[in-house]
């Protein structure tokens, strides 16, 4: 138990080098913000509510209520 506790709780010798998750390769110059956003991956979704949000959740509770 001793040598199971010992090995989880060394620390690598080598730190893994991850490729940039953004590679820009045009004359375009993004902002900081834009390029936190590219950062976040293909996978990230932006929340963004309609401007009728508000109205549509209460029309839907009402009809469900009824």
């Amino acid at each position: 138990m001793i040598k199971l506790i010992r090995e989880q709780t060394m620390t690598p010798r080598e730190r893994h080098a991850f490729h940039h998750r953004v590679i820009h390769n045009t004359n375009i110059i993004f902002s900081n913000s834009e390029t936190t956003l590219l950062e976040k991956g293909l996978k990230y979704n932006l929340h963004t509510k309609k401007k009728n949000w508000l109205l549509k959740l209460g029309l839907e509770a009402e009809t469900a209520i009824t």
